[in-house]
């Protein structure tokens, strides 16, 4: 087992244009990560399973200012969520 903790930083690399003009946001997030993880090895096949669940918890507020009836609607919008990976890989 471990636990991770950290720093991340994400860019979204395309928006659709007209989710953008009704709530435009930045591309760079910048958040904390915390999460705990298993490793299992496969017995004799040479792979390791690793499940993570994860929380993170943006740090800046992704939300562009915006004359948008939308955008005033929110005051902020912060990355927030969980997260269940698994993971196969070779020793």
């Amino acid at each position: 087992p471990y636990f991770l903790l950290g720093p991340s930083y994400s860019y979204i690399i395309g928006v659709d244009k007209t989710a953008n003009e009704i709530l435009p946001v930045s591309k760079s997030i910048f958040s904390v990560d915390a999460g705990l993880g298993l490793n299992i090895n496969i017995k004799k096949s040479g792979f390791i399973n690793t499940q993570e669940f994860k929380y993170s918890s943006g740090l800046n507020n992704i939300k562009k200012e915006s004359s948008s009836e939308y955008s005033t609607a929110v005051s902020t919008l912060k990355k927030q969520g969980f997260s269940l990976s698994f993971y196969f890989r070779k020793k």
